[in-house]
C-alpha cells in the first residue's frame, strides 16, 4: 500500500504504477483484486475523505467481496498507533 514517503511532486514514486495501471477497481490510490480466492482490498491512508469511504463500503458489499474466500485490507499506517482520533 502506498505510503506517505510514496509521493513525489503530487505523483506516486515509480515503483508503484500511475492508478489507471492498477488492477481491480481503481479510484485515486485505493483498489481491489482477488486472487486465489482472496479479495485483497488497498486503502490509501494518506487520504481521510468521504470518497475513500464510500468506494469501500461498496466494495465490501460488492459480489467480489462476499464470494471470496478470505477479505484481505492493507494499508501503510496501522490502525492502531497513539497518534489516530
Amino acid at each position: 500500500a502506498q505510503g506517505n514517503h510514496d509521493i513525489a511532486e503530487g505523483r506516486t514514486v515509480g515503483y508503484f504504477p500511475e492508478p489507471k495501471e492498477l488492477p481491480g477497481k481503481p479510484s485515486g490510490n485505493y483498489f481491489a483484486l482477488t486472487i486465489a480466492g482472496a479479495r485483497i482490498i488497498v486503502l490509501d491512508t494518506n487520504v481521510d475523505n468521504e470518497e475513500q469511504i464510500n468506494w469501500l463500503d461498496d466494495e465490501l458489499a460488492s459480489a467480489p467481496a462476499q464470494q471470496a474466500n478470505f477479505r484481505i485490507v492493507c494499508i501503510h499506517i496501522a490502525p492502531f498507533i497513539e497518534y489516530w482520533d
